[in-house]
């Protein structure tokens, strides 16, 4: 439910905004996906889309989850989490980016992606195996799961279509808050239309992958969550 109206507030929120090219971009989505020579520049949206961006996400997920378990949490757990599911897939990023293998950080070219959701994957696989080694408590190993199933998804996709990672990243984060804090947070899930609505505006992604973005990572997250009822 909350994601349908997460969809239709960004659909709401586009149109009240004027934007020309968005009702295009759902009319020819099924026609051509390639990217714009030249992107519409809107400094709302670019900074929309550099703020509220998944590694940012990321971050605070990592952040919460840490202070959730701080009585059972160890140093070597965090050491885990930070070191393989954030930092060796952004290092690996940024090392690729410095080569020229791939032409920015939001890897805007969907054939870039793929060697990136390959090391995330690997990495936050690693994560799982040492975290269950050392039984690391529940909210964390239903954590490494989510990203797991994240990504692989998102990778398998990317063989046909590109995918909002921003979308899915955001959809996540509102999810998990609620998740931890309560459902009297459920406000925040207006992010979703609002990050959806930079990266389309920006011509990064069209409708559909945002809206794949969102549906994709809600699912999931559901899905774990009933196989993790500690967690719940």
């Amino acid at each position: 439910v909350i994601c349908c109206f997460s969809l239709t507030i960004e659909a709401v929120l586009a149109v009240a905004l004027n934007l020309p090219s968005w009702g295009k971009m759902i009319m020819q989505e099924n026609l051509n996906h390639n990217l714009p020579k030249q992107p519409p520049s809107n400094p709302i949206a670019s900074a929309v889309s550099n703020i509220l961006n998944p590694v940012v996400f990321v971050v605070l997920c990592i952040i919460m989850i840490g202070l959730q378990v701080a009585d059972d949490v160890t140093w070597q757990h965090i050491a885990i989490l930070v070191g393989f599911s954030l930092l060796m897939p952004v290092l690996f990023l940024l090392w690729q980016i410095s080569k020229g293998n791939i032409t920015d950080f939001f890897m805007q070219h969907r054939d870039q992606r793929d060697w990136i959701y390959v090391v995330a994957f690997g990495s936050n696989l690693m994560a799982a195996w040492l975290l269950n080694h050392l039984t690391a408590p529940a909210l964390i190993r239903f954590s490494i799961v989510v990203a797991l199933c994240q990504i692989g998804v998102m990778g398998l996709i990317n063989q046909f279509s590109k995918i909002s990672a921003h979308a899915s990243v955001v959809t996540l984060f509102c999810c998990l808050v609620t998740m931890l804090y309560g459902s009297w947070l459920w406000f925040t899930f207006a992010l979703v239309p609002l990050v959806g609505w930079g990266r389309i505006t920006l011509q990064k992604h069209s409708f559909k992958q945002t809206t794949a973005g969102i549906v994709v990572s809600a699912a999931i997250f559901l899905i774990v969550k009933a196989l993790f009822p500690a967690v719940a």
